[in-house]
């Protein structure tokens, strides 16, 4: 159970750790940047009507988020990057046209404002998404980056049909992109991996050892099992006359029922009775008596070891016929150790049964057969019958 949550609160553990690394990494690759809506206005001299066209773009990191317009221009093909002076003197509002590369962004800003340029346009040079520009120094001067089809498309705008465009750049919406860095990426897998292996090692252990341990628990239990049998067969039993049955006060403590004539007590060695169906399963499992709790393993000093052929001896020997007629012979077979004592005991008790049953029936051939643990001597009828009365006689001369 320890293990279980101990287990528990590493996994916790490991997915708070690896949500704060996450977390943490995340938050330094953010990007924020705020689009930029151009509204592109061209007029047609010739037709006499002016179009306007809608594109998107990105403001620079530092530019001022706001808004700005003019006639765009495009430089010179010698500084068509904007890296140079201007060649530039115009007395209107107006848009520089730029291409990205040979220097830095705020090179060509501040080349623009210098120029009073009202905002700088850049087009990327490769076909890819908008460029993000990462300027410095803004010069208070509005910065917009567009993709390279976009530029393209007014330069060549602006030389075919000799036309001046007029820009209009107006704010959009700001907007959180996610980067993901390379680093931040490895440093998070390698992590998990491993993270990842100590947990599989942790959980195979932790299955190897349970299994070790139910394992061994059954092991143990089989073993006690089978010492259990073999108490029971050392432990003394007694059938209930009718005439016990009448002078018995007592019942059994595990079914609650009264003794009844026929029936067949386990003796243990506390000297607590019980019916022997019901208390032979309770010892197998417990090996205790249920009123004193005492230990029969211990009592009868009964080895715990774990032996095959004893077992199937043991257990058949424990075996209970549900017949009447053949019940003193698992009564024998219950006893495999019969002192004379309880031998004695024995046939006073079936003498009483044969006295009560002869008178009832009228029938002297219900002698009952008594067996030695040895298996070895078997008594005959005859002689079952001499040795009966005589212990009948015996008993008769102590009462």
């Amino acid at each position: 159970m320890l293990s279980r949550k101990r287990g528990i609160e590493i996994l916790i553990a490991i997915a708070f750790w690896a949500d704060l690394v996450c977390g943490f990494y995340e938050e330094k690759e953010q990007t924020k940047y705020t689009t930029a809506k151009l509204n592109i206005t061209i007029c047609y001299s010739e037709r006499k009507r002016c179009v306007s066209i809608p594109q998107d773009g990105i403001y620079g990191s530092q530019s001022p988020i706001k808004k700005a317009s003019g006639w765009l221009y495009k430089l010179s093909d010698s500084n068509i990057n904007g890296c140079k002076i201007f060649q530039v003197h115009v007395d209107k509002p107006w848009i520089a046209l730029v291409r990205r590369g040979s220097c830095r962004f705020d090179d060509k800003i501040t080349n623009a404002f210098k120029h009073n340029a009202t905002a700088i346009i850049i087009y990327n040079t490769e076909e890819s998404e908008l460029p993000k520009m990462i300027n410095l120094d803004s010069q208070s001067i509005v910065s917009v980056s567009i993709t390279k089809t976009l530029g393209e498309k007014l330069i060549e705008m602006m030389l075919m049909n000799n036309e001046t465009l007029f820009v209009q750049i107006n704010v959009g919406l700001p907007h959180t992109k996610w980067q993901v860095n390379p680093t931040s990426v490895l440093f998070v897998s390698v992590s998990f991996i491993v993270l990842m292996v100590i947990s599989l090692a942790w959980l195979v252990f932790y299955y190897v050892q349970r299994f070790r341990y139910v394992h061994a628990r059954d092991k143990t239990e089989k073993r006690l099992t089978s010492a259990a049998k073999k108490a029971i067969a050392k432990l003394s039993t007694r059938t209930v006359s009718k005439k016990d049955e009448e002078e018995e006060v007592d019942s059994c403590p595990v079914c609650l029922d009264g003794y009844k004539g026929g029936e067949t007590l386990r003796i243990l060695p506390c000297q607590h009775e019980f019916h022997k169906l019901c208390i032979d399963p309770w010892l197998v499992e417990h090996r205790t008596c249920p009123m004193c709790k005492l230990n029969i393993l211990k009592e009868l000093e009964v080895p715990v070891t774990e032996n095959r052929n004893s077992s199937v001896e043991v257990e058949a020997a424990t075996t209970i016929e549900p017949t009447q007629e053949n019940e003193d012979h698992h009564n024998a077979a219950d006893n495999p150790i019969v002192f004379i004592g309880e031998i004695e005991d024995s046939s006073v008790g079936l003498s009483r049964r044969q006295s009560i049953d002869g008178e009832s029936s009228g029938s002297s051939d219900s002698s009952a057969r008594i067996l030695h643990v040895n298996a070895d001597i078997n008594w005959e009828r005859d002689e079952q019958t001499s040795s009966t009365s005589n212990l009948m006689d015996s008993s008769s001369l102590r009462t």
